[in-house]
């Protein structure tokens, strides 16, 4: 089945509600069918969201980092100033 011929999640949620209410078999057949690639992107979407917090991560590493720096520099520029 290409892209093109994928039902949306839309559907496949139509039918699901459907399903849940009437039974029919069509419908049981068609989200049978379905469940692999409603996986397929589960895990996709996972990988990605797992991927994207392991970033935000480094980012606030990288800005705890950069708020010590500044803070050090402040203190040491400070300390440069003569007192009056």
């Amino acid at each position: 089945m290409s892209s093109d011929d994928t039902p949306t999640s839309t559907q496949i949620l139509e039918t699901l509600k459907r399903w849940q209410e009437e039974r029919r078999p069509e419908d049981a057949a068609f989200l049978a069918d379905e469940l692999p690639n409603v996986l397929r992107d589960v895990a996709r979407v996972k990988a990605a969201f797992l991927t994207l917090r392991e970033r935000v991560r480094k980012l606030d590493d990288e800005m705890e980092t950069y708020r010590q720096i500044r803070l050090l520099n402040e203190l040491s520029t400070d300390d440069d100033t003569p007192a009056h």
